[in-house]
């Protein structure tokens, strides 16, 4: 298997639910990945919106500083690794999603739902 194979198979990096509100503190950059009508309803403070279909076109709007951290996450944890995957492909290094996403988050916050 050649390295780019490699790259591309690899678990991107993903931080705890427990870290997020020190990291909103510190100035990193939260995405909410998912569609507007979902962020809507739930997200995490401090979040913006970019939802995973527009991120390629949108991030260079929204993410200038391709050294910056930045957190992506969604509802479970499936769309958030692909988020960080499309924003490294992109250029951007510092990039990793929440493990577990919103829920494993909210269930931090708030108790299991």
């Amino acid at each position: 298997m050649d390295r780019q194979s490699e790259n591309e198979n690899a678990v991107p990096p993903q931080v705890s639910p427990t870290e997020i509100d020190e990291r909103v503190s510190g100035g990193t950059l939260i995405i909410d990945v998912r569609e507007p009508d979902d962020y809507a309803k739930s997200n995490v403070p401090g979040s913006v919106n970019i939802s995973l279909s527009v991120l390629a076109e949108q991030a260079a709007a929204s993410i200038v500083d391709k050294d910056a951290p930045v957190i992506c996450y969604c509802n479970g944890g499936t769309r958030g690794p692909r988020a960080v995957a499309e924003l490294e492909k992109l250029g951007y290094t510092n990039v990793s999603s929440i493990a577990g996403g919103l829920r494993a988050y909210v269930s931090f916050k708030h108790g299991p739902q």
